[in-house]
């Protein structure tokens, strides 16, 4: 199945200070954005943050009120959603009852006009793909929920698209299904070299499979990066907690150079973390995974981080529970915020299991934990 190149810029879709207004309502903000050539994007973010709008835009089912949309380098101003090489599809089932698994596929090439022959030969190969062999004279009726989105599925992939469009492909799936769907969508992307885009509100189904993640708030892109390094380093506050449970610290600098800084939260919690763009002085905002802190109950610990002061503080616990495979501990810092921490069960410290709430435990972290999601400068610098 050829699907076409991707002009020689390698960028199938770019937007470049894309603004789309609803009356009132931005649903798209001045957005600069791309997708590459063979690329799967993830655009992420809650409900209106604007990006079912962005596939929208892509397809061009919307046009932008500012700014422009370029399709493998062409303004696609003009480009009807019919003359565009992009597929949007949900993969909510939506068949015919009527009409066979076959006739289903071949629906969307009829409208196109294909000869027979050519519809038959696309809609079996897309069927294929999906995994269907031998159910084209099926009738929806007796196909099984994950059956009926595989044959949407092909019923897109038969369009032969550059660029394919999915909102909210893992929605209402159990968890099992959620992974076999998206191991299926990453070997039919890879298998065709084919560019896909998808809109997710869960931040595990975009970093589990996506190429690039792009977090939307607001009608804005707040961060496009690989999977690891939006989990791992958040630019902002809101990508911090939003792709996953982040504890948040406002401190500030006592030393900065060389890669790293020295901030002070409160009186008596000292933090060291890995940052290039602190200045003494400023006022920040430390975000640190809950799977990043660790927890300990031992005495020693307790007497080092008594004496260390730095990465490490004792704390009141406040709740002890149970998540998966995961130990999670609600705690008090000493004079400060109430924390988060998971750890796994396997490889928790033992005498955690029987804390209590009142028990006295420490917290620590590396010095890698710890990002900056936010600053403001001193204004006497």
């Amino acid at each position: 199945m050829s699907l076409g190149g991707g002009g020689e810029t390698g960028i199938d879709v770019e937007f470049r200070h894309v603004t789309r207004r609803f009356g009132s309502l931005t649903a798209i903000d001045a957005v600069d954005l791309h997708v590459r050539k063979g690329e799967f994007l993830c655009l992420l973010g809650p409900a209106s943050c604007g990006k079912t709008t962005s596939l929208r835009l892509m397809a061009g089912f919307e046009q932008p009120d500012e700014g422009v949309v370029l399709l493998g380098g062409r303004d696609a101003r003009d480009i009807p959603p019919y003359a565009r090489a992009v597929t949007t599809t949900l993969l909510r089932p939506g068949l015919f009852p009527h009409m066979t698994v076959l006739d289903n596929v071949e629906y969307v090439l009829r409208q196109r006009r294909l000869p027979r022959a050519e519809r038959h030969a696309r809609a079996r190969e897309a069927l294929e793909l999906v995994h269907l062999p031998g159910f084209e004279d099926c009738r929806p009726s007796v196909l099984t929920d994950r059956q009926r989105q595989r044959v949407s599925l092909a019923r897109a992939l038969a369009l032969h698209p550059r660029v394919l469009l999915l909102d909210e492909p893992f929605e209402g799936l159990h968890r099992r299904l959620r992974a076999e769907l998206q191991v299926e969508l990453r070997s039919i992307q890879e298998q065709l070299g084919m560019t896909l885009v998808t809109a997710l509100r869960d931040p595990e189904d975009a970093l589990s499979t996506g190429d690039r993640v792009a977090v939307m708030s607001g009608g804005r892109v707040e961060q496009l990066d690989e999977p690891g390094v939006v989990y791992d380093h958040p630019r902002t506050a809101f990508v911090a907690e939003y792709v996953g449970e982040t504890n948040f610290l406002t401190a500030e600098v006592t030393e900065a150079g060389h890669g790293r800084l020295v901030a002070k939260v409160g009186e008596d919690l000292v933090v060291r973390a890995l940052d290039d763009g602190a200045r003494v002085g400023d006022e920040i905002t430390i975000g640190i995974r809950s799977g990043r802190m660790v927890a300990s109950r031992d005495r020693t610990a307790r007497a080092a981080c008594a004496a260390a002061g730095v990465n490490c503080a004792l704390a009141e616990v406040v709740s002890r529970t149970y998540l998966d495979d995961s130990i999670q501990i609600v705690a008090r810092l000493a004079r400060g915020p109430h924390v988060v921490v998971r750890e796994r069960r396997a490889v928790a410290e033992p005498e955690l299991h029987s804390v209590v709430p009142g028990d006295t435990i420490t917290v620590s972290w590396d010095e890698s934990a710890p990002h900056v999601c936010g600053r403001s400068r001193d204004t006497a610098a």
